[in-house]
């Protein structure tokens, strides 16, 4: 990673990137090691269970195992054999990223965004090495450094929903809700199932004073996902806001009037 919270947001998608990128196929070509990738957590769980010394077996068989414990949700293992392909041969750009994107999924942003540094170091215009680097960019809050690596993400790839979605985080934070109203609405375009977009358009509408296709955007989201909480609570705000009180109730769970009354924002 919904809205304005980036770290909450940007690590939903952390699962979704992950198993498409056990499918790819991996490029690239650079001169240093896995060294500094791994946590200490990660590397003793794959030296207990690699089984065979890490030198005998091909790079190829460390990437499968990796992409098979990254299937299961394994982190720690797949992260391990991932690091140990690169150490033995570090010009893999695709690996890079699977491990920047677990570690971006575990919070550990500093070894996230050197992985995908890493990369890029590799391949330039990597689209995915680009989305990478910006989302953790902008969990870090560096705004700035964020928007120039998910804008060249999209021109290189416009179907980078993510680097979109990115995008119209940072316009919102920086009070351009009708530019972040524009790129939730492309992304969408390319994912029309996120409910996270339509969380987030909803939001961006609410900002921009559109209230009734702020209120279709949440019952958009919960269309999707029913118990998307986060939606539901916007949507119940947006009730709010608009003193419709008995539809808050219904929303929200039926709170107290005198809370309801109380509340006037949506919340990331």
């Amino acid at each position: 990673m919904e809205l304005p919270c980036p770290t909450r947001w940007s690590r939903l998608f952390a699962v979704t990137l992950l198993s498409l990128l056990v499918n790819a196929c991996a490029s690239g070509a650079s001169s240093r090691s896995g060294d500094g990738l791994a946590s200490a957590d990660s590397t003793r769980r794959g030296v207990q269970d690699a089984g065979v010394p890490a030198d005998q077996q091909p790079v190829s068989d460390s990437i499968t195992k990796g992409d098979a414990a990254l299937g299961r949700g394994d982190l720690d293992r797949a992260l391990y054999y991932y690091v140990e392909a690169l150490s033995r041969d570090p010009d893999q750009a695709l690996t890079l990223i699977k491990v920047g994107t677990i570690h971006w999924q575990r919070g550990d942003l500093q070894r996230s965004l050197e992985a995908f540094r890493r990369a890029l170091a590799l391949e330039p215009a990597n689209p995915m090495a680009l989305e990478g680097e910006g989302l953790a960019l902008l969990d870090m809050g560096e705004r700035q450094s964020a928007k120039a690596a998910l804008e060249r993400a999209v021109a290189l790839d416009g179907t980078r929903w993510r680097s979109l979605q990115g995008l119209g985080v940072i316009a919102d934070m920086s009070g351009d809700h009708i530019a972040g109203i524009a790129f939730f609405r492309r992304a969408i375009e390319v994912r029309k199932d996120a409910p996270s977009l339509y969380n987030n358009l909803g939001y961006s509408l609410f900002l921009a004073g559109d209230y009734a296709n702020s209120e279709r955007a949440y019952l958009d989201a919960l269309g999707l996902d029913p118990n998307f909480g986060r939606a539901a609570r916007n949507l119940g705000m947006l009730y709010v806001r608009l003193g419709r009180y008995d539809m808050a109730s219904t929303v929200l769970g039926r709170p107290s009037p005198g809370l309801l009354h109380s509340m006037t924002s949506v919340t990331c």
